[in-house]
């Protein structure tokens, strides 16, 4: 089982509203993409190596893997467009 701390799980949280319809008002920035795509590369590979447990508990993740790699979409055009 792997353990995420709480200051990460936060950071991916707050990450979120703004894949998940602008629910914050910053731009993202080079810098941002930068520091943050490592984190939902990991967060995406969690997520598809959880196996079947989601299922087990009724728990449906096919959303947040799709929110997870539009995220990771938009940082890398963010970082394609900055450099």
């Amino acid at each position: 089982m792997t353990v995420v701390s709480t200051k990460w799980a936060g950071e991916i949280s707050w990450s979120f509203g703004d894949a998940e319809g602008g629910k914050h008002t910053c731009w993202p920035t080079l810098d941002l993409a930068c520091s943050t795509l490592p984190k939902f590369q990991q967060a995406l590979r969690l997520l598809n190596d959880i196996g079947d447990y989601p299922r087990t508990v009724n728990v449906e993740i096919r959303q947040q893997l799709e929110a997870a790699q539009t995220y990771i979409e938009i940082q890398e055009a963010i970082i394609r467009r900055g450099r």
